[in-house]
């Protein structure tokens, strides 16, 4: 089955908070969890300061990553650093989370 992708736009947040969720609860962190839709809204797509996308099956949002661009001074170059990569836990062990840093990379 073919992979796909999609960037997450402002219309996601609230996709894009159920999944952040779902990993704190994953992770049993869920009380700490205090981003809300709006707080996403203004820092991913009005500051642009990190992004997000979607693997999609069947058009169908299953597992997301969120990042951010960094800049290492030592090095001379720019990079990417991975916040969170999350697959829900039906779809897991179908190749999305190896495609999702596959595509990060």
């Amino acid at each position: 089955m073919p992979v796909s992708f999609r960037f997450a736009t402002k219309q996601d947040v609230a996709l894009l908070l159920k999944f952040i969720r779902a990993l704190a609860e994953y992770e049993h962190m869920l009380d700490k969890v205090v981003a809300s839709e709006e707080i996403l809204g203004q820092w991913l797509f009005e500051k642009g300061i990190a992004e997000a996308f979607f693997v999609l099956e069947e058009e169908k949002e299953v597992g997301f990553a969120l990042y951010f661009h960094n800049f290492s001074t030592f090095l001379g170059r720019g990079g990417i650093y991975l916040e969170d990569l999350f697959v829900l836990p039906a779809y897991r062990g179908r190749g999305y989370g190896k495609a999702i840093l596959r595509r990060l990379a």
